[in-house]
């Protein structure tokens, strides 16, 4: 269901402003990459919203100064946080293969911050796997392509992340 509701955010224009200047680009519709994973979680009943609120209450070290907290209006569509989540609630998983419905987390550079994420839509019992993406690099729709087209635009890999959990793959 959560692959679903993010295949119907494909063609929705990214927001070149990023969700600065008081969100004018979220209010005319437009979203960020986080929020492919945050709209699809939410249509199927699962609000990533919640998950970090609750996670930041019981563990406000888990996220850094810069990021926010709940109260501000970026601190679920930040990447970031989510990663922080899935990082501390064993739910990272920097090996794979992943499933459908998994995140996909990204950074510029091995060490720096988590800055992009997509929701894998479908999975190869090769191990390659397509995702659904919000980015403004190649063009500014919301898109769904070949994993390694991210990789091949210069994003390095962090790990995979299922904030509902794990299913029975290896942990």
């Amino acid at each position: 269901m959560i692959v679903a509701e993010a295949r119907k955010l494909v063609g929705v224009w990214y927001d070149p402003l990023q969700g600065y200047l008081n969100n004018i680009g979220g209010r005319a519709g437009f979203i960020v990459c986080m929020d492919v994973p945050t709209i699809a979680y939410r249509n199927a009943g699962a609000s990533i919203r919640r998950l970090l609120e609750a996670d930041y209450r019981a563990h406000p070290g888990h996220y850094g100064k810069r990021d926010g907290n709940p109260g501000d209006p970026y601190f679920d569509r930040r990447a970031r946080n989510l990663y922080s989540y899935c990082k501390h609630n064993g739910c990272l998983d920097e090996d794979g293969p992943p499933e459908p419905g998994d995140v996909v987390f990204m950074s510029r550079s091995r060490s720096g911050w988590i800055s992009h994420i997509a929701l894998v839509s479908s999975v190869e019992t090769s191990g390659t796997y397509r995702v659904i993406e919000a980015s403004r690099d190649d063009w500014y729709a919301t898109r769904e392509e070949d994993g390694e087209r991210m990789f091949a635009r210069g994003w390095i890999f962090r790990g995979f992340g299922r904030p509902l959990g794990r299913s029975t793959r290896k942990s």
